[in-house]
């Protein structure tokens, strides 16, 4: 789910893989900014990577192509975008990933209550057109909890001026974990709505959770 703070924004997320069932690829990014200038360069990087995305390549290459692209695009705006593309392969017990600039993404395990943090070096999106980009991987279990979101929600604010921050995150996963991917999702924009109060919500807020 994305929610903005305007009528519009930047965040995006999407589901890429074509193929089998046993194959998920999901991708969330942030545009620099927010409101309609974010909104128009957003489709247009969401088609570059669905259309690379449709070729055969590694992740890593997916994304140094999408980004020479960008990169021409966004060249004299000092614009860029944050990325996080993840490939899970249910068959072999895989997930692989590529971070370019983004937070990395929170993997569950209710079986040892541990976070795992989907780290990797790399650029956002448009910052450098020849910068490479490496493929990241880890195994997974069965009932595992999946979560990649953008910084408006652990940088939710409320009127004390305290931010809703990862370990409060971390918290709702854990009270939730059993629960479907939904209503994760939910239980987590439930609980940084709450923490927000009366104020403006300042920033767009993207919230993608996968169940293993």
């Amino acid at each position: 789910m994305t929610v903005f703070s305007d009528e519009t924004g930047g965040d995006y997320f999407d589901y890429l893989c074509t193929g089998t069932e046993d194959r998920l690829c999901v991708a969330v990014g942030d545009i620099s900014g927010h409101g309609l200038p974010s909104a128009l360069l957003m489709a247009n990087a969401r088609g570059m990577l669905r259309l690379r995305s449709a070729l055969p390549g590694s992740l890593e290459e997916i994304i140094s192509d999408v980004n020479r692209r960008f990169a021409e695009d966004v060249e004299r705006s000092g614009r860029f975008m944050t990325l996080f593309l993840a490939r899970i392969d249910r068959a072999r017990k895989k997930i692989e990933w590529v971070r370019a600039g983004h937070d990395p993404a929170l993997l569950y395990d209710p079986a040892t209550d541990a976070f795992a943090s989907l780290k990797g070096k790399g650029l956002p999106l448009g910052v450098d057109a020849a910068i490479p980009y490496r493929e990241s991987s880890a195994t997974i279990a069965d009932g595992q909890v999946l979560f990649i979101g953008t910084d408006g929600i652990w940088e939710t604010g409320n009127e004390m001026g305290e931010l809703f921050g990862k370990d409060r995150l971390k918290e709702v996963i854990r009270q939730h974990a059993d629960q479907s991917a939904r209503d994760i999702l939910l239980a987590v924009h439930a609980a940084a709505e709450e923490f927000r109060g009366e104020l403006k919500q300042e920033d767009d807020l993207t919230i993608v959770v996968v169940k293993l």
